[in-house]
């Protein structure tokens, strides 16, 4: 409610400085409030600066070591025992607070790292499927073009026309596919926003997605299988330039969509599991490796 009544009453400009400014200034009264280590530079801020706003000035450091002195046994006694008994119990509770916020943590980058690799893993499969279908059907163009009706011709074409509902489908699928991506930032935003270069990673792979699919729709026919099939007619109407233009940017942008997959994962999943010496054998092929990092400096450029 309080949003709606900001977005309905003031201007864009003063709601983005309000954002960009207030956001920090919340934030940071939050963590004086709620983090232990916070509340004790709130307390001891307020303790230094007591002699503006009081009559009798604090004790200093100094000061204070001479009060605790001059106690007595029994006193100091209870003192040191009330404020050990204080310390520990905040440092238990801190440290019990931020495992269950680790194991928390933890939990979600996993699941957003299976998550991602899921809807990325169905991409690339879909992606290749419709590459193999757009090459099987450049070939039976060009064959009839250049045989003329043969039986391999007929039965080429005839395998399109089969293939050409679940063409359907999958094409379907990639377009919803490339609007889903774009939900990811919203929906790991909180933990993908705190993780260098993720967001940038989630970004690359999210681009070279929707470039892949900006080519799948094909220009096929609906050529019915009682019809005739090698027919000069169905075979003019098919578009090999869309047909080429999806198998070029396919194979240009499917190695950016599963190197920046795999390290958005790999940044995720390095959070819980941490670095160790046998990632650095698992690279077997370092010409592979040189092709890649290059290939993403380029995309960076670009």
């Amino acid at each position: 409610m309080f949003a709606n009544f900001l977005l309905r009453y003031i201007s864009p400009n003063v709601f983005s400085a309000l954002f960009f400014w207030g956001m920090p200034v919340l934030l940071f009264i939050r963590y004086l409030f709620t983090n232990p280590r916070g509340v004790l530079l709130l307390v001891s801020t307020i303790y230094v600066f007591a002699f503006y706003f009081s009559d009798s000035p604090p004790y200093t450091f100094a000061e204070l070591i001479m009060w605790f002195d001059s106690l007595d046994k029994e006193f100091k006694t209870g003192v040191a025992t009330s404020l050990l008994t204080i310390i520990g119990f905040l440092i238990t509770f801190h440290a019990a607070t931020n495992s269950w916020k680790g194991e928390v943590l933890a939990k979600l980058r996993v699941e957003a790292a299976y998550d991602i690799e899921n809807f990325f893993n169905e991409a690339s499969r879909l992606t290749c499927e419709l590459s193999i279908f757009a090459k099987a059907v450049i070939r039976a163009v060009e064959g009839y073009k250049l045989n003329g009706v043969t039986s391999e011709t007929t039965f080429q074409l005839q395998q399109i026309i089969d293939q050409t509902p679940q063409y359907l489908v999958t094409r379907d699928r990639l377009s919803a596919m490339s609007v889903e991506a774009h939900r990811f930032g919203g929906r790991h935003a909180a933990i993908i926003s705190g993780l260098p270069l993720a967001t940038l990673m989630l970004e690359k792979s999210i681009q070279s997605l929707t470039e892949i699919t900006r080519n799948i729709w094909f220009r096929l026919p609906n050529q019915l299988q009682e019809q005739q099939i090698a027919s000069d007619d169905y075979v003019a109407r098919i578009d090999l330039k869309n047909l080429q233009a999806y198998i070029e940017t396919y194979e240009e942008k499917i190695e950016s969509m599963h190197g920046s997959d795999g390290g958005l994962r790999g940044i995720l999943l390095y959070a819980v599991t941490g670095f160790n010496l046998s990632m650095i054998n698992s690279v077997k092929d370092k010409e592979l490796l040189k092709r890649g990092v290059s290939k993403t400096l380029l995309d960076q450029e670009r």
